[in-house]
């Protein structure tokens, strides 16, 4: 798993002890892929990082015990993770599909599939609704809960980003056509924004 083995450091500019030179590990490598990694991500509380990048392969790294556990449900390049309070990872693939990985029952679930590749993704910070938006120019919003999807709008170029408001009642999106669309999460009521 080590690239490196981690090395201690010594730093003496910290007060120590005079019985024992206190030694704190200044960092750590990790072999994650043989391919490129494009996307990371800390779970909420730290103990997880998230990676993942063109080999198609989500990997979910225990960094302060040096355990790992993956999922792959891609097929080639992962464009963008996004990780939940509630420890879900959301990514979307060059493949077009949208997967939606548990970490704690390590259970993964398509949700949604793109014609085109998927660009983005993003996760409502009370993690009832994900966004995303793919090369196909679809804006889908789905319920967590119900799996239940809404097709929000075909834009008319590529669509670049996502984002929920805090209260996780709105979602945005802005792309190459110079506009960004707003819309309210509860009753996908759509607002263009020049």
């Amino acid at each position: 798993l080590f690239l490196e083995t981690p090395k201690t450091y010594s730093n003496k500019s910290i007060q120590q002890s005079k019985k024992s030179e206190q030694k704190r590990p200044f960092f750590k490598i990790y072999q994650m892929s043989r391919l490129s990694i494009h996307n990371l991500q800390f779970n909420s509380d730290g103990s997880k990082l998230i990676c993942a990048g063109q080999d198609g392969i989500v990997r979910a790294l225990n960094w302060q015990k040096g355990t790992m556990s993956s999922m792959k449900k891609h097929k080639g390049y992962i464009k963008d993770i996004k990780v939940s309070q509630n420890n879900l990872v959301l990514s979307s693939g060059k493949d077009g599909k949208v997967i939606l990985w548990n970490l704690k029952s390590n259970r993964a679930k398509k949700l949604f599939q793109h014609s085109l590749e998927a660009s983005v993704v993003a996760i409502s910070p009370d993690g009832n609704w994900v966004a995303s938006a793919g090369e196909d120019r679809k804006v889908v919003l789905i319920n967590i809960k119900t799996y239940k999807v809404y097709l929000l709008l075909r834009h008319f170029d590529k669509i670049t980003d996502l984002a929920f408001s805090p209260d996780s009642q709105t979602l945005a999106a802005g792309g190459w056509d110079n506009k960004v669309r707003v819309w309210s999460v509860n009753n996908q009521k759509m607002r263009v924004m020049k």
